[in-house]
């Protein structure tokens, strides 16, 4: 299981919030990692969530998707059944 997590990239962890009616409400390009930040709003509980273009990479850690997953408020077991669907 603990491979699903090493395997989100940037514009797949976006696909998954704007599915579940997370919507961007602010991105911010003067990050002092050099990486662009982007805000997520979900408008029904008010949650929020920052994320970062991980540029070395291109994909995030497992401590960085723990922290998005915690944040967003949605069940492990829904990213992970998305995720099994969505890399095959």
């Amino acid at each position: 299981m603990s491979r699903f997590l090493r395997n989100w990239n940037y514009r797949q962890v976006g696909q998954f919030l704007r599915s579940r009616g997370f919507v961007t409400s602010e991105i911010d390009k003067r990050r002092s990692r050099g990486s662009h930040c982007v805000r997520w709003v979900d408008p029904e509980n008010g949650r929020v969530i920052r994320t970062y273009f991980p540029h070395k990479t291109g994909h995030y850690g497992v401590v960085d998707m723990k922290f998005i997953m915690r944040n967003s408020g949605i069940d492990r077991q829904v990213w992970f059944n998305w995720a099994n669907g969505a890399f095959k």
